[in-house]
């Protein structure tokens, strides 16, 4: 009878370890691309590599989010919530428009855009 109850115990045990986990690692970044597409952002990249002057470049990449909408709060995370990475091209304020576009700036293709960011936005990235 201990056994069994042992064994019990110690499968609700190792289950709500694992469904803490996967609860935990549910959502590592929200993406958004809004009426961008990956093709899209991998031709403005490719694009922005043919200007020489940084200026140019920024403006080109830039001039490519007229019309985004402004939208605040899109970060999440404080000193009670854990912030989760977030790409949300469907609406910017002024900081994560300056990330986006310095992101694509830095970046060498569409893959590295994300990682771009993160090294923008976070010490130690």
């Amino acid at each position: 009878m201990k056994f069994k109850i042992i064994c019990i115990f110690t499968a609700v045990y190792c289950c709500s370890i694992f469904l803490a986990a996967i609860i935990k690692s549910e959502e590592k970044a929200r993406i958004d691309y809004g009426s961008f597409t990956e093709s899209k952002l991998e031709q403005i990249v490719q694009a922005s590599s043919f200007f020489k002057d940084e200026g140019e470049k920024i403006d080109y990449i830039s001039s490519k989010f007229l019309g985004t909408s402004y939208k605040d709060h899109t970060l999440t995370g404080d000193i009670n919530t854990p912030e989760i990475f977030t790409i949300n091209l469907k609406g910017v304020d002024c900081f994560t428009y300056l990330d986006y576009v310095e992101g694509l700036a830095i970046s060498k293709s569409f893959n590295q855009f994300g990682d771009s960011v993160k090294k923008i936005r976070y010490q130690n990235s």
